[in-house]
């Protein structure tokens, strides 16, 4: 159908292609038939037009009836008989009817959590929301233990918003209280400094902690702890001193020999001497017609040193 021509007697439709496109108004379709061969362009015009205007597919006339008419007069001469007639079909053309609602499906890590669509609670993950207006719309989700998620989603017609939440947890806090005796200790939590006894620890999430209680002269005081969800652990420390004297036990052959400790007469075999400082001392046995017995020796902390003199007759 080259320049739109339409050949005579035949039923034609209109050919693919032929978009109609807003705005919305009242359009008409004129058909033309002529005794003789007749166009408002020719063929070179025609393909000058096509040449400037490629997105076009059929040369506009006019984009008004009356511009049309007017065209359309000014080519057609009046003759004195009718070797031309003119048929018109006219129709409305109307904004496309969009769907005003649409879906929005709702999931969520961890599941069954609440869902709220502005501010109105709807059920809990996974979750379809079916009816929902077109346009902006607040998705809130919500669950124990978990930070709140919120999201504002575009809904459009006939068509499913996705909308995944990823829950992130709400640290459980908890604290401890340490105290020891004696006190003014140093409390060491997982190994990092934190005190002087008595402290107390906040905002720790719950879990357990190695605490570590020290002080000069008594031995590391070590405990596990846990600490529950809004709850003071208690951590006591009895601290055990170190010790820093020993012992003597002093024997002899014969017996109820008198013992010197570093010049200092302390009795008479056998015998046991406490809470001597650690370190080097002078110990002496001598009895009547017996050789005086000599013997330099290191007493250790917290352990028992023996001597065992075995005394020779004058």
């Amino acid at each position: 159908m080259r320049n739109n021509f339409l050949e005579a007697n035949k039923v034609h439709t209109i050919p693919p292609g032929f978009v109609v496109t807003p705005p919305p108004g009242k359009e008409m379709i004129r058909a033309i038939a002529t005794t003789s061969p007749w166009q408002f362009f020719s063929d070179e015009e025609i393909t000058k037009y096509h040449s400037e205007h490629p997105e076009e597919r059929y040369p506009i006339i006019s984009r008004s009836e009356e511009g049309f008419a007017s065209k359309f007069n000014q080519k057609i001469k009046i003759i004195p008989r009718p070797d031309w007639a003119v048929a018109s079909c006219i129709f409305n053309v109307i904004s496309k009817v969009v769907p005003q609602y649409g879906k929005i499906k709702v999931t969520s890590s961890p599941s069954y959590a609440e869902v709220y669509l502005d501010g109105a609670y709807r059920g809990k993950t996974p979750i379809t929301l079916s009816n929902v207006k077109v346009g902006k719309h607040i998705i809130k989700v919500t669950k124990k233990d978990y930070h709140n998620y919120s999201e504002t989603v575009q809904v459009k017609g006939s068509s499913t918003t996705y909308v995944f939440a990823r829950l992130r947890p709400v640290p459980r806090r908890g604290s401890i209280y340490i105290n020891s005796t004696p006190s003014n200790a140093k409390a060491y939590l997982d190994g990092a400094y934190r005190g002087r006894t008595p402290l107390t620890i906040s905002n720790l999430e719950v879990g357990e902690y190695q605490i570590k209680i020290s002080k000069d002269d008594y031995y590391d005081w070590y405990s596990t702890v846990r600490v529950k969800q809004n709850i003071t652990a208690q951590v006591f420390a009895q601290l055990e001193p170190i010790p820093r004297t020993g012992s003597l036990y002093v024997t002899s052959s014969p017996r109820h020999a008198r013992v010197f400790l570093d010049g200092i007469e302390q009795g008479t075999t056998p015998l046991t001497i406490v809470d001597i400082e650690m370190g080097w001392h002078e110990v002496v046995i001598i009895k009547e017609y017996y050789r005086a017995y000599v013997e330099y020796l290191y007493i250790y902390a917290g352990e028992e040193t023996e001597v065992e003199a075995d005394l020779d007759r004058i």
